[in-house]
């Protein structure tokens, strides 16, 4: 025997109908059966229907059906859900395809009977209006998208392609050991060619210190000339 799965408001009635009646079709089951059945499966909120119910009535299957659709029933919920499109933003912790299929979701129930092509153009509005990033917002805008799906593919090719470029901007800036380097030998260079300076000495070993690397090999610096006599009594 097929067992059917529980109910306590929180998903869909609809599917949770269609499930429930497969398995009684599949066990053979009359009327009175289903509706024993279906009261056992009740959990939660959905429980609760059971008070509006006289318990002489509660071995008809339709009578509890009926009260269950006016609570749980998408024909009766429409307009909440055509007002949770209009108020839908993504969330901050949601990613891009947890909110696209939220949407998908919403605009199945507000609008069933609507052809496929009002579906996705309902569809994509909300997903462009509601996005947290606004750049994203507006190059999505500027593209030309026939499905929902095809707005999910742009919003994920331009957040990557925004997150390369901020990786790229972030390693640009970097300057490492050798860069330094480069730049005290640009210094040294431009110091020893001035007339008026005296020759500097650059010790290459406290030099290693700073950088946390030894230096390249095409870091030179030239010792200074030995001082003669004359050159000490003119520095005096």
């Amino acid at each position: 025997m097929l067992k059917p799965p529980t109910y306590d408001g929180q998903s869909s009635w609809s599917m949770y109908r269609r499930q429930f009646e497969a398995a009684a079709k599949a066990n053979g089951w009359t009327s009175q059966e289903m509706a024993t059945s279906l009261v056992i499966s009740l959990r939660g909120q959905a429980l609760e229907i059971l008070q509006s119910i006289p318990e002489e009535q509660q071995n008809d299957y339709d009578r509890i059906i009926g009260a269950l659709e006016i609570r749980y029933g998408h024909k009766y919920l429409r307009q909440v859900y055509q007002s949770q499109i209009k108020s839908r933003q993504q969330r901050s912790n949601e990613s891009l395809q947890e909110y696209e299929a939220d949407i998908e979701r919403l605009i199945h129930l507000a609008y069933p009977q609507a052809p496929k092509e009002f579906l996705e153009q309902i569809g994509i509005q909300t997903f462009i209006d509601g996005l947290v990033d606004t750049e994203m917002q507006q190059a999505l805008r500027l593209g030309r998208h026939t499905t929902i799906s095809d707005a999910l593919i742009a919003a994920l090719e331009f957040k990557a392609a925004k997150e390369a470029s901020r990786s790229y901007k972030s390693l640009s800036n970097w300057e490492g050991p050798y860069t330094i380097i480069r730049k005290i030998n640009d210094l040294v260079y431009r110091i020893q060619l001035s007339p008026r300076s005296k020759p500097k000495v650059v010790h290459l070993e406290r030099l290693a210190r700073y950088t946390g690397h030894n230096p390249p090999d095409w870091f030179v610096v030239e010792d200074p000339p030995p001082r003669t006599e004359d050159s000490v009594i003119r520095d005096e």
